[in-house]
């Protein structure tokens, strides 16, 4: 598909380390699948009832069909980002020949994140989404960055810039989701068919040099290996924020954060949804304003 990726604009979002995902070998006339790899492996639901683990991919042709006259906006961070792409290569870029490129589609200016098939009435967004609330940067001027994983620091490339989130509130302000979740709300309120997909959590999954969070007194709150109160709470915030904008034919889906990401061997609670993630992110839900 690269001919189309090309005329489509498509291969300005495909990042290296993405290429794996939107870009496999294809040949015409023939069916393909994905094989989660080695550490994928536990995730016990990939293997119930003899599947094993290949998951096949979607046809364009029946996706397209389904999202007619439908607007798409995915709101997350880097998985919400990759869930855009995916999605949107395939609507674009999908189908045997891999050069046919449906009447009209195009790829708008890159810091949108915004593909469009007239042909279909079909639009898909993408909405930078890493806390579920809104945050402010400021200049992080030390020399290491860095993340915990088991409880050791990892290195990780310097981005120059620290993220202050306030999950509560501060002082007499109440929290608020992210400006370009507000802006989404108000660009499509009149759109008949609208579906909002919520993919976010490997921001709050662990501590990081990059990112502090605070209560309302502007203590600072450590996420440490147990952050499901925060994951808690932006889910309140930002599906309050989502009931108060959308129509009643609009849909919200929340993902949650990726069951593979916090699997464990042995633990059967992530096929069921049963994870301290899931159930944080429901009682987030459950406590939203209608």
């Amino acid at each position: 598909p690269e001919t189309c990726f090309a005329k489509a604009g498509v291969a300005g979002y495909i990042s290296a380390s993405r290429e794996y995902w939107i870009k496999p070998p294809r040949r015409p006339s023939a069916r393909y699948a994905w094989a989660p790899r080695a550490e994928h492996a536990r995730d016990r639901c990939l293997h119930r009832k003899g599947h094993g683990v290949t998951i096949e991919v979607p046809s364009a042709t029946e996706v397209r069909k389904t999202l007619r006259n439908h607007t798409v906006v995915v709101v997350g961070d880097s998985f919400g980002l990759q869930t855009f792409v995916s999605l949107a290569a395939l609507l674009v870029c999908g189908g045997d020949d891999g050069n046919a490129l449906p009447a009209g589609a195009k790829f708008a200016d890159r810091s949108k994140y915004h593909v469009s098939l007239p042909e279909y009435g079909t639009t898909v967004q993408y909405v930078n989404n890493n806390f579920g609330v809104a945050a402010t940067e400021t200049a992080d001027k030390s020399r290491d960055a860095w993340y915990m994983r088991d409880g050791k620091k990892q290195a990780m490339r310097r981005q120059g810039r620290k993220h202050l989130v306030w999950p509560y509130g501060r002082g007499d302000e109440a929290p608020r989701a992210p400006q370009h979740v507000e802006d989404a709300l108000e660009e499509y309120r009149e759109r008949e068919r609208v579906t909002y997909a919520i993919v976010y959590g490997h921001w709050l999954a662990q501590d990081r040099s990059d990112v502090v969070f605070f209560n309302n007194e502007g203590k600072r709150l450590m996420t440490g290996k147990r952050p499901y109160n925060i994951y808690k709470q932006t889910h309140k915030v930002l599906a309050s924020t989502l009931a108060a904008g959308m129509r009643p034919s609009h849909d919200a889906v929340f993902f949650g954060y990726s069951p593979i990401q916090s699997a464990r061997p042995g633990h059967d609670g992530v096929c069921a949804g049963g994870t301290s993630w899931s159930r944080a992110a429901k009682a987030g839900l459950a406590a939203a304003k209608p």
